[in-house]
């Protein structure tokens, strides 16, 4: 019986992996990244999928110089499709360290030197200091 109820759940997770991916597309297909487009610098996942893109290349030097941890990405829906039901409290200190180790490569890979110049250029920063400015009349530069 259990294999029965197995076949309809696992359509319904791959339907539910299509409908992220269709809807990620079309959020990041007017401006990319959206945490590049917001806050101006890059997420802790930018550079997967052009790594992936030169991986599947066969040019991995080139893939881990865009990410690192390219190759933990499929584990994510694989996981989540093979799961009967995902035990994240089960997983809790995985998915902890995991995360941990995303933010320390993003962290480490953080341009410091140019970083105020890149938070400059996100949508918030923008919009925060144009506001200012119409609101005091100072229309100089920031």
């Amino acid at each position: 019986m259990k294999k029965a109820n197995a076949q309809p759940r696992l359509v319904k997770k791959c339907k539910l992996l299509l409908f992220i991916c269709i809807f990620y597309y079309l959020v990041t297909w007017f401006t990319g990244c959206p945490i590049r487009f917001l806050f101006g610098i890059p997420c802790p996942g930018c550079g997967i999928t052009r790594a992936w893109l030169f991986a599947l290349r066969l040019d991995f030097a080139q893939a881990f110089s865009y990410h690192p941890l390219f190759l933990l990405a499929p584990l994510f829906p694989v996981y989540f499709l093979l799961e009967e039901q995902p035990a994240i409290r089960r997983y809790q200190w995985h998915i902890g360290i995991l995360a941990g180790v995303f933010l320390l490569v993003w962290f480490l890979r953080l341009p410091f030197g140019s970083l105020a110049a890149q938070l400059r250029q996100g949508f918030l920063f923008r919009t925060f200091f144009t506001y200012r400015k119409l609101a005091t009349g100072n229309l100089s530069a920031y």
